[in-house]
Parts: structure tokens; C-alpha cells; sequence
């Protein structure tokens, strides 16, 4: 942990004021105290500044992925056409950190080496100061246009593709650990049994599969439904009628494909988090302070990964001999990896649906109705954050709320986190969604989800359905099913009989006038 006494000693320091300056030229800064970051935009323009911060309790700088002609013209309310004219270019920082401090190294030091295969020499790392590592890529490395648009303009569509794409190459790389036998060294550095690393997966679109074989049950209406659960018979969730029951057989819950192969599960392995590369994304600066370690976020060499030892990132031995992100690089020594990047389609994304097709309600289905599994993430998450927010957006947006409303739910689910996401990373995410199509969340057999993040509704509910959204679908259609016959009965009461009459005279009012206003809007 730190102390004040610590902090001010190490900032005051000339040499350290000057790296962090250095770095933080034509970029967004925010000073963080502690376990809070100052109010943003901010940056850095005099060494003394460095002081000044820490004087007021500043523990650590973080620096923004891009690079800006004013940070201080930033705000939460641009738009991306005015993000983009006030962008004059972004580096590559790819985030490595895992809970193995051992296969955070591996990991870092064959990402390093994935990119250098692409003929880059202007490729840097350095220690997070805690447990992980921080790759960079200068813009000057990238190409100044890719298929006929400014690189400029390509954040964080960009890296976010190239760090997907490394990704997919870095699960071939880990996956031939198999065929090397060394998946039980492997499984005992990370701390976890043999068989917790390997997983069924599809060989067409990629999916985890359940270890249980699937039974296909077909209804007379024409829809489908496969389960994991020995069931004899099933409702159909659409008319209600029994299904029939077909042969079993084992096929992928996602595309149906029946063919599998026994592979690593590289979501546990590769703790690379591509959803961090968004507009106005920070992270610590080099030669700053780590707030829960004590330590430096140090640059490093490249070769020297693999042995390094944190004891060198000791606020008092530290000297900022190395930078991180140097803007002197080779022009379009990174275009290879850019057009690659680009052109290779992910497998996963081949099968995936047109996300145009999904049938969203026109009335936002309540929270009562949510299934247990949205509620248990409504409640706040300790552990696995971000995968539960990329679901809590998928899922209200899939179930007819409006951006407005998903935004103010989201804000309210944060603060019920005992560790509360930062306000800009959410705003990031949010406005990412605004623009695409709205996305249905995981499915209910994904494990790396719900299961993972232990918020997986009760088994006779997961197996009887699909998605989340076709449990709040089937809970909102059971409510209207309940009123109808309230509406319907038939009373003596003559109070009653014109209370009745007058409820469905503003029932017609309320739809005339909707109809109005929808004709007069069109």
C-alpha cells in the first residue's frame, strides 16, 4: 500500500516528472486519488505539474489510448463525428493480466512475439504494477490509409480488431500445447485441475457445448427446442401444445452442427479484454504508482519478460531509462498486421445471425418479469463485471427498452457493484451499442457467462429455454394471458359494469390517439 510520505518522495523526483510528461504529450490524463480518479478531461504540460497532483493526494496518472489535438476540449457529450475531428491518432495497448502471475509473463512475451512476425520493431511493454503487462504499438507504425479509409478515423474499430486478431492467433499457439503434452504443467501454474482447461467445442462456429447429449423436441407450429435434460416431453413455449419428441442426438447448441473436437479453454487462459480498447479508455501511465501494490508501472525490454522480477519495479531503485510507446518507428511497419487483421473473419462471426432479424417487443417487458438470472446481476456483481455488463445491455435492449431507459439502469446497477465500473467506461459502452443493432445476450449454455459469473437461473428453467430474453418473453406473455380474464368477466354490479366500460373507453382513446400521433410522425 501506499503512504503519503511515499508518494511524494518518488513524485518529486525530476527524472520521474519527466517521463510521465513525456508520455502523456497530446493525450487525455486524470490524476487518480486512491481508489477515485480526478474530474477529467485533464493533461499534463510541466513537469511540476506531476507534484502539484500528488500534493493534493494524487496516488497514480492514467493516459488515454488516444491522442488528441485539445484534451481539454473532451467531453461526455460529443459526439464520434466530433470525437473523430478532435482524434489526431491512437496507439495499440493491449492489457494483459492474469490471476497467474507466471502465465501473464507466457502470455505477454507470445503476444510480443505475434507482432514482431509482422516485421514490427516498434513494439514496447511494460509492467502493469500489479499483476500484469501493458503491449503498445505506435500510431506512427500503422499505415496512414486502409481500404480507402484514414487510419485516423478506424478507433477503436482498429485495435480492437487487431487485438482480436492476435488473440485468435494466440489460441492456435496455446491449443498446440496438446499436442506437446504440457497442458498438466499448464493446468498447475494457473492453479486448476487437468480437465478445468479443456472444453467440448464446435468445429464450425467455435460454441462450448455442454458435456450432456441434446434432445431435439419439434411442435406442430413449427418451432424447435433442444434440451440437455432427459425429458420425455416439453411444452412448446410458443402455443403451448406438446412437443415431439425426435431422436436424440448430439448437436451444437448455437448452429447445430454435430461434429466436436476437445480443445483448451482459451477464456480461461487468454485474459485479454478487447472491450477495454473504447473512446477515452485510460491506463496507468509508465513510471507511475500502483495504488494496491506499492509498485511502478516500469517499461521493460521486450526479452527480458520472462525473468523479470517485480522487485525491480521498487519505487526506490526505479529510473526511467526505457519509454513506453516511442513515436519513432518505421512509417507503415505495421501495415501488414493492419490489412490482416482486417480481412480475416473470426470463425465465430461466420454463423452468427443478422442481429436485424431479432423480434424486440414494442413495449419494454417490466424487471419483474426478468428471469432469476438478470435479476441476480441487477443486484451488483463483485467479480466478472464487464461480461455482466455487455449481458445487461444485450438483454434490456433485446426486450424493447430504449437507450435512455438501458442508460439509466445501468448507471443504477453500477453503484450497486462494492467495486463500481469507472462512469466513462460505461458511457463508452453505451454509446458503442447506440450505434448497432440491437444484440441478443449470451445464451443460457454458455458457461463462460452465467455459470461463470454464478448468477445461472435454476436447471429446469435453463434447459427449457434458449436465451434469457425467451424467458422474460414467456413471463410477460403468461401476465397477459392472467389480465385477460379480469377484463372478461361478466358481473351483476352495474358500478362495476360502467367502470368496466369506461376503462375500455380510455383503452380505445389512448390507442386512437397513439395512432394519430404515429400517423402524423410518418
Amino acid at each position: 500500500m501506499l503512504t503519503i510520505g511515499t508518494v511524494l518522495r518518488y513524485y518529486k523526483r525530476k527524472d520521474i516528472q519527466e517521463a510521465i510528461v513525456e508520455h502523456a504529450r497530446d493525450r487525455e490524463v486524470a490524476p487518480r486519488y486512491n481508489d477515485q480518479f480526478g474530474s477529467r478531461p485533464d493533461m499534463l504540460q510541466y513537469a511540476t505539474d506531476i507534484l502539484e497532483f500528488a500534493k493534493k493526494n494524487a496516488t497514480s496518472f492514467h493516459c488515454s489510448e488516444e491522442r488528441w489535438k485539445n484534451p481539454l476540449q473532451l467531453s461526455a457529450e460529443l459526439k464520434q463525428h466530433e470525437l473523430a475531428a478532435l482524434r489526431s491518432g491512437w496507439d495499440l495497448v493491449i492489457d494483459v493480466d492474469c490471476k497467474s502471475w507466471e502465465l501473464s509473463k507466457l502470455i505477454a512475451y507470445s503476444v510480443i512475439d505475434i507482432i514482431k512476425s509482422f516485421g514490427i520493431s516498434a513494439v514496447s511493454v511494460k509492467f502493469s504494477g500489479n499483476k500484469g503487462f501493458h503491449i503498445g504499438v505506435p500510431f506512427e507504425a500503422f499505415p496512414a490509409r486502409v481500404h480507402g479509409k484514414d487510419v485516423q478515423l478506424l478507433f477503436p474499430d482498429g485495435p480492437r480488431r487487431i487485438a482480436q486478431y492476435i488473440i485468435h492467433i494466440l489460441e492456435e499457439k496455446f491449443s498446440e500445447l496438446l499436442a506437446r503434452k504440457n497442458i498438466q504443467q499448464l493446468a498447475k501454474d494457473i492453479g486448476l485441475k487437468t480437465e478445468e482447461l479443456l472444453i467440448r467445442a464446435c468445429t464450425l462456429c467455435g460454441e462450448k457445448q455442454p458435456d450432456a447429449p441434446t434432445t431435439e423436441f419439434v411442435c406442430t407450429c413449427g418451432e424447435r427446442a433442444t434440451t440437455t435434460e432427459q425429458l420425455s416431453y416439453k411444452s412448446c413455449t410458443k402455443c403451448g401444445k406438446l412437443m415431439i419428441k425426435s431422436i436424440a442426438k448430439v448437436v451444437c447448441t448455437n448452429c447445430n452442427n454435430a461434429a466436436f473436437q476437445t480443445k483448451l479453454d482459451t477464456e480461461r487462459i487468454l485474459e485479454i479484454d478487447t472491450l477495454l480498447i473504447s473512446s477515452r479508455h485510460l491506463y496507468r501511465a509508465p513510471y507511475s504508482l500502483h495504488e494496491k501494490s506499492g509498485l511502478v508501472s516500469l517499461p521493460i525490454l521486450p526479452e527480458e519478460i520472462l525473468t523479470f522480477d517485480k522487485k525491480k519495479a521498487d519505487p526506490d531503485s526505479v529510473k526511467p531509462t526505457l519509454p513506453f510507446i516511442s513515436r519513432t518507428a518505421v512509417t507503415g511497419e505495421a501495415s501488414s498486421l493492419f490489412l490482416q487483421a482486417f480481412d480475416y473473419t473470426i470463425p465465430q462471426q461466420q454463423e452468427k445471425k443478422d442481429f436485424t432479424d431479432i423480434d424486440v417487443p414494442d413495449a419494454a417487458i417490466s424487471a419483474e418479469h426478468f428471469p432469476d438470472c438478470i435479476k441476480k446481476i441487477s443486484e451488483g456483481m463483485r467479480d466478472g463485471k464487464k461480461r455482466a455488463l455487455f449481458i445487461l445491455i444485450n438483454f434490456l435492449r433485446s426486450v424493447g427498452w430504449s437507450p435512455e431507459q438501458v442508460e439509466k439502469y445501468v448507471m443504477e446497477w453500477n453503484k450497486k457493484n462494492p467495486e463500481p465500473l469507472r462512469e466513462n467506461y460505461l458511457t463508452g459502452q453505451l454509446r458503442y451499442t447506440k450505434t448497432k443493432h440491437p444484440m441478443l445476450p449470451p445464451n443460457c449454455s454458455n458457461i463462460a457467462y452465467y455459470q461463470s459469473l454464478g448468477c445461472k437461473c435454476a436447471d429446469n428453467i435453463c434447459s427449457r429455454f434458449k436465451n434469457p430474453v425467451n424467458i422474460a418473453k414467456v413471463n410477460e406473455k403468461r401476465r397477459v394471458q392472467l389480465e385477460k380474464p379480469k377484463r372478461g368477466r361478466k358481473t351483476n354490479n352495474p358500478e362495476a359494469k360502467d367502470q368496466t366500460n369506461t376503462q375500455e373507453t380510455k383503452t380505445e382513446i389512448k390507442a386512437e390517439t397513439k395512432a394519430v400521433i404515429y400517423t402524423k410522425s410518418t
